[in-house]
């Protein structure tokens, strides 16, 4: 569309708004294909009034009230304000969406500490009435996750099952099957688990157990030593 169109689309738009709240319109096409509006059937030459068409007046919508109309008015003042704050609603649901997103990442990534071939995690442990935070070696030889006896002086533990207990290594320990009310790292849990807890004989490690295959096996993960974090699979 040329400027000069647009220009008569705007001027002729700005005309038939007062005739539209005033009263009677009428339009015809004239011989060069344009449409000609006027406001009194007199002026309507001879030779078109048979083809002319009579536009019925326009009829003004009933009065918003007064609370209506206050709030049209501070939405507007605030659009022309900031016009870009009121985005559509299907833009709206796509940020929302894009936020809880992003949150979910963020809480699917979990730091770690690594130390050479190390790599340490924490996690949280909880039985009866207390909870308490330790640091695991993760091992994806470990077929299961072992606490040391050690670390859990502040939990009040049941005696357990005897089992033996094998670690990444080939050496065996003697240790004891006892149930906890969850473990968890990130937002990952394992519900009810019973932890493999053994001796250390007067050896200090500088974390408190292995986080075994038991754990790692349902929770698949990616490691990104650089930043040193964990990217655990979402759901």
């Amino acid at each position: 569309m040329n400027t000069f169109i647009r220009i008569c689309l705007i001027s002729l738009l700005l005309l038939l708004t007062p005739l539209l709240c005033q009263g009677e319109i009428y339009k015809y096409v004239d011989k060069n294909g344009r449409t000609i509006f006027v406001d009194d059937a007199s002026r309507i030459p001879q030779e078109y009034r048979q083809q002319s068409e009579h536009i019925k007046e326009a009829r003004p919508s009933a009065p918003a009230s007064e609370d209506s109309s206050e709030e049209d008015e501070t939405t507007s003042e605030a659009v022309a304000a900031d016009p870009k704050t009121f985005l559509d609603a299907a833009s709206m649901d796509q940020a929302k969406l894009e936020a809880k997103q992003e949150e979910k990442q963020r809480a699917y990534r979990t730091p770690v500490m690594i130390s050479g071939s190390r790599v340490m995690v924490p996690v949280e442990i909880a039985t009866g009435a207390r909870t308490g935070h330790l640091v695991l070696l993760l091992d994806v030889n470990s077929p299961s996750t072992v606490l040391y006896r050690s670390s859990l002086t502040q939990f009040e533990l049941p005696k357990g099952e005897p089992i033996e207990v094998q670690t990444g290594g080939t050496r065996k320990f003697k240790g004891r099957s006892i149930p906890f009310d969850y473990l968890k790292t990130g937002p990952l849990r394992m519900e009810r688990p019973n932890l493999s807890v053994i001796e250390l004989n007067g050896q200090q490690l500088p974390y408190d157990g292995v986080l075994g295959t038991d754990f790692l096996g349902e929770h698949p993960y990616q490691l990104d030593e650089r930043q040193q974090v964990i990217f655990w699979e979402m759901d």
